[in-house]
C-alpha cells in the first residue's frame, strides 16, 4: 500500500492539531488582581508619632515563564513558516517509511523463484514471478529473461541502468528532508535577526525611560525562532541520512544478488557454449 499525499482539508486539520499540541501544560500561579492594602506603623523615636500608610501595592512576585504556546506566538510569521516546514517534513518522512522497504527493491524469495524457473528454461514463469512482485530486482530479472540471447556484456549495462534509475528515485524522494534541515535553522536565524532589530528600536525609542527588562524581553522573543528552527532541522537531517544509508544498503544487497545470479546462470551458460564452440 503506497502512501498518498493528504488532501487540503487533511493538511488544514494537521495544522490545527499541531497548534493544539504546541500548547504547554504549564500554568501561572494564581495571583489576586489589583493592589492589596496593607498598613505599616512606624513609631518615631523623637515624638512617638504614628504614621499609617495604607493601600500600598505589594512588590510583584517573580513570574514563571509563559506557556510554550504563548512563547511560540511571539515568533510571528517565522514560527508559522517553520510549522509548515515541519508538517511537510513529517509528510515526506511518512512517505519514505511507507515506500522505502526491501520488498520494493529486492523481495524475499524472488531470487530463488526466478533461478528455479530459469534452470527449467521456463522464462515465461520468470517474467510472471517478476510481475507479481514489482520491484527493482524484478525488473532486472525480467529484462534478463527478455534479452536472454543477447551477449553478456550487453546485459550488465541494462541491469545497471534499471538499478541506478530506481535507486536515484528513492534518494530524490528523501532529498526534501535535507532541504528542510538546511532551510529551517536559517529561517529561524533570520527571524532572530529581525526580532533583535525590533528590540533595539524599542529601546532606542524608550531612551532613558527604558530599562533592561525591555531589551531582555525582546531578545527572548527573538531567540525563540532560532530554537524552533533547530528543533525542526535536527530530526529532518537525521531522517534524511537514515533513509540515504538505508537506500545504500539496499543497493549493495541488490548488486550482490544480481551478480550472483549472473555468475550462476548467465556466465555459466556462456562458458559452456564457448567450450562447445571451441571443441
Amino acid at each position: 500500500m503506497r502512501f498518498r499525499i493528504p488532501k487540503l482539508d487533511s493538511l488544514l486539520l494537521i495544522v490545527a492539531l499541531s497548534f493544539g499540541l504546541l500548547a504547554s501544560p504549564q500554568y501561572l500561579s494564581a495571583q489576586e488582581e489589583g493592589a492589596v492594602a496593607r498598613e505599616l506603623i512606624e513609631v518615631s523615636e523623637e515624638g512617638g508619632t504614628v504614621i499609617e500608610e495604607s493601600a500600598l501595592e505589594p512588590e510583584p512576585e517573580p513570574r514563571r515563564g509563559d506557556p510554550l504556546f504563548a512563547k511560540l506566538r511571539k515568533g510571528g510569521v517565522t514560527i508559522l513558516l517553520l510549522l509548515i516546514l515541519s508538517i511537510a517534513g513529517v509528510t515526506f518522512a511518512i512517505e519514505r517509511f511507507s515506500n522505502l522497504r526491501k520488498k520494493s527493491i529486492l523481495p524475499d524469495g524472488l531470487l530463488e523463484e526466478v533461478e528455479k524457473n530459469w534452470i527449467k528454461g521456463d522464462f515465461k514463469a520468470v517474467e510472471t514471478a517478476c510481475e507479481n512482485r514489482p520491484s527493482t530486482a524484478g525488473r532486472i530479472f525480467a529484462s534478463f529473461a527478455s534479452f536472454r540471447n543477447s551477449p553478456l556484456p550487453e546485459l550488465h549495462p541494462i541491469a545497471s541502468d534499471i538499478a541506478g534509475r530506481d535507486l536515484r528515485k528513492h534518494l530524490q524522494k528523501a532529498y526534501p528532508l535535507a532541504v528542510i534541515g538546511a532551510v529551517a535553522p536559517l529561517l529561524g536565524l533570520m527571524g532572530t535577526v529581525f526580532g533583535m532589530i525590533e528590540s533595539f528600536e524599542v529601546v532606542a525609542v524608550a531612551g532613558s525611560l527604558g530599562d533592561a527588562s525591555i531589551l531582555a524581553d525582546g531578545i527572548s522573543k527573538a531567540l525563540i525562532t532560532t530554537a524552533v528552527g533547530l528543533v525542526v532541522a535536527v530530526p529532518m537531517l537525521l531522517l534524511y541520512h537514515y533513509f540515504k544509508n538505508k537506500t545504500t544498503l539496499f543497493a549493495i544487497e541488490l548488486e550482490e544478488e544480481v551478480n550472483e545470479f549472473m555468475k550462476r546462470n548467465l556466465m555459466k551458460g556462456r562458458e559452456s557454449d564457448q567450450a562447445d564452440a571451441d571443441a
